[in-house]
């Protein structure tokens, strides 16, 4: 049976076509935008499903994080072939950002095949940025993803940990480039940090 998340979900009649694809779901009911980054990651080790009521709230969620957002009109047996499409498409356990790949199962990431001796916070960071493929993320964002933060605590200690992160990466095409007031992103670059 391969897992999947279903945040914000209460569909009983689901179980049946979700067991019929061999899908097993986990269903979290709480506030779905705040577990999309529980743990320090931007979602658990499986896709995480969110339903809305409106396409505005599945625009929003999917901003936030959410792999795929089913409305509540779509029907079961929709919903459970969208899930079993949405896991097809994605490496479980695996994320790849050029020559990073991370086993998000193993909590380990390695570099053109050699592994990266990081801490548990840079290997958070690391997975938080691959996730993102490239995309700008704020101090605000990091702050509440890694350290559960709603507010800027008026440290360094995100440009310390990035600092950190660089280290290990050490030169070759994948690299954190630091957009200065505005964040950090995860590049296949050979640009100045």
């Amino acid at each position: 049976m391969r897992p999947v998340l279903l945040l914000g979900i209460d569909r009983p009649g689901l179980t049946g076509p979700l067991a019929a694809r061999g899908l097993v779901a986990r269903a979290v009911t709480a506030d779905p935008v705040a577990a999309l980054v529980a743990d320090g990651v931007p979602r658990p080790l499986c896709p995480a499903v969110v339903e809305a009521g409106s396409l505005d709230v599945a625009a929003r969620l999917l901003d936030d994080g959410a792999d795929d957002v089913v409305l509540r009109s779509d029907s079961d047996a929709l919903v459970a072939a969208r899930l079993d499409a949405l896991i097809r498409r994605l490496p479980f356990g695996q994320v790849q950002f050029g020559d990073i790949a991370i086993d998000t199962l193993d909590r380990r990431a390695s570099k053109a095949g050699k592994p990266l001796p990081l801490l548990p916070r840079e290997y958070s960071l690391l997975l938080f940025l691959a996730r993102r493929g490239g995309a700008l993320i704020d101090h605000a964002t990091l702050h509440q993803a890694l350290w559960d933060r709603r507010f800027d605590p008026g440290t360094n200690v995100i440009a310390v940990h990035i600092s950190r992160l660089r280290a290990k990466l050490g030169d070759g095409p994948v690299t954190v480039i630091t957009e200065r007031g505005r964040g950090y992103r995860l590049a296949l670059s050979t640009v100045d940090r």
